[in-house]
């Protein structure tokens, strides 16, 4: 009998804008890094966005605005 894997864990991830894009009604900028994304909504918007810890590092080493993820105040409740 297989047992049930119960709930998955929720992975997040920093990712680096490529493209201007709209995720939960908030628009981002290209290079705009946001925190605390969902790993399946950085995969959703893979054209993007880039979860690579380079891009990422790129981004924040030029001064890019960082900002939170906007579902992060949901996921916390």
């Amino acid at each position: 009998m297989q047992q049930d894997p119960g709930p998955q864990e929720l992975v997040l991830v920093d990712v680096r804008v490529l493209a201007a894009v709209t995720i939960d009604g908030v628009r981002f900028q290209p290079d705009d890094v946001i925190e605390g994304v969902p790993e399946a909504i950085s995969q959703a918007y893979a054209g993007s966005v880039d979860p690579h810890p380079d891009a990422v590092a790129y981004a924040r080493s030029v001064g890019s605005p960082v900002k939170p993820f906007p579902g992060q105040a949901h996921a916390e409740d």
